[in-house]
C-alpha cells in the first residue's frame, strides 16, 4: 500500500513535468499525504496569482482537484486563492502555467504551439 501511495505522488509530479517542473517553478518542500492522496508543494518564485503553495489531490474519479494557496499570517491558516476540480492529467501543466504565469519547462516555452 505504501509503495502504491509513493507511486501516485511520483506520477503526479511526472505529469506536472518532473524535475523540469521543480527547477522552472522553484518548487520546494513537497509533502505527500497518503490518506487523502494529496501532493502539496511550496512555490518559491513570485507568480501572478500570488500563491505560495500548490496542492494537487487525486479524487475518487481518478481525476485531480487543484488548489492555489496563500498563508494567512494573522490567523495561522491558509487562504484558498483558486480551486479547480476534476482536472485531467494532461491539463495539469497548462492550468498551472495559465494561473501562475510560470513556465513548467523550457521546451514548452519555446515551442510553436
Amino acid at each position: 500500500m505504501v509503495k502504491d501511495n509513493k507511486y501516485i505522488a511520483q506520477e503526479i509530479l511526472l505529469q506536472l513535468g518532473g524535475r523540469h517542473f521543480l527547477v522552472m517553478t522553484g518548487t520546494k518542500n513537497l509533502v505527500w499525504d497518503s490518506p487523502t492522496c494529496t501532493l502539496t508543494m511550496k512555490l518559491t518564485i513570485r507568480n501572478k496569482i500570488g500563491a505560495g503553495w500548490f496542492r494537487v489531490q487525486l479524487n475518487a474519479w481518478d481525476l485531480y482537484d487543484i488548489s492555489f494557496l496563500k498563508l494567512n499570517k494573522d490567523r495561522n491558516g491558509t487562504i484558498i486563492l483558486k480551486e479547480m476540480q476534476n482536472i485531467y492529467a494532461d491539463q495539469l501543466r497548462g492550468l498551472f502555467e495559465q494561473e501562475t504565469g510560470l513556465y513548467t519547462s523550457l521546451t514548452h516555452r519555446y515551442s510553436n504551439d
